[in-house]
């Protein structure tokens, strides 16, 4: 494992905890206080529309953290120069469902996903394939 990208995004947000509630905190205050201002000026309907608006707005986002790969595996295979067909085998962990390298000498296990490309070696080059899964 190259880097686990998973336990990064829990320390950093671990990390920003007390501004995120902080900021949480004085948003729900500023929105009360419209709230209420609104019910006082235009009555009580008014007031509870208000309320229902900035209530319907408060939505984490979440894009940042959906978008992050949870680990990255590095692999270095040395080999003699041609083509040659590199397979690519990523089981499921079985205890949380997510991917872990493994290698199987009958195939693939079940949940697996399995990725062969064919890589021409050149002689003093360095090639580098790409494999995701998700």
């Amino acid at each position: 494992m190259a880097e686990d990208l998973a336990a990064i995004a829990r320390a950093e947000l671990e990390a920003d905890l007390p501004v995120i509630f902080a900021r949480t905190l004085a948003r729900a205050i500023v929105k009360y206080k419209v709230s209420d201002a609104a019910k006082d000026k235009w009555g009580e309907l008014l007031g509870k529309v208000v309320n229902v608006a900035t209530a319907a707005t408060e939505q984490a986002d979440l894009r940042a953290w959906l978008s992050l790969p949870r680990t990255i595996y590095v692999a270095t295979i040395y080999t003699e120069p041609g083509p040659h067909a590199v397979a690519i085998d990523v089981a499921l962990d079985a205890t949380d469902g997510t991917a872990a390298p493994g290698a199987s000498a009958s195939g693939a296990a079940p949940g697996a996903a399995v990725q062969e490309v064919q890589v021409d070696a050149l002689a003093g080059a360095t090639t580098f394939v790409r494999f995701r899964q998700y």
